[in-house]
């Protein structure tokens, strides 16, 4: 049985809208979530610029009412991956290192999923864009 290196398997699989699993340290809570590859070039780019789905929608929506650009709400009608209806606060966006999901894969702490569709990460670009707490820096790789 070939088997094939963890970097090559994210390398392989890293593209925008690509959808991975995983418990994250920086998130109050311990359970895993869906973090989305939102990068126009993210093999090239310095980093993975990555939202984070949550099922806390109402919660989600009543935190950002005066910023609801920045949200962007996606339905398993949309992405079957996701069992319910789910959130992505593009006003918190994750930067990653290819390193950092090829130690979590190795580790068997990472799940790929099947890529979202362009048209929901063009809505995930958008808000992040039209977000305050996104930085320049962040914006210009979601812009070019």
């Amino acid at each position: 049985m070939i088997t094939i290196p963890p970097k090559t398997q994210i390398t392989s699989t890293i593209r925008p809208g690509s959808v991975y699993y995983f418990i994250d340290r920086n998130l109050t809570s311990a359970q895993p979530h869906y973090f989305i590859v939102i990068n126009l070039d993210p093999l090239n780019d310095p980093c993975l610029l990555m939202a984070v789905a949550s099922s806390q929608v109402k919660q989600v929506l009543r935190r950002n009412k005066h910023i609801p650009e920045t949200v962007v709400q996606i339905s398993p009608a949309v992405y079957t991956t996701f069992t319910y209806e789910s959130i992505v606060n593009c006003n918190y966006i994750f930067s990653k290192s290819i390193g950092e999901l090829t130690e979590k894969l190795s580790e068997r702490n990472l799940r790929a999923h099947p890529v979202m569709d362009i048209s929901i990460i063009k809505q995930l670009r958008t808000a992040a864009i039209a977000s305050r707490q996104v930085s320049e820096e962040h914006k210009d790789m979601l812009r070019r």
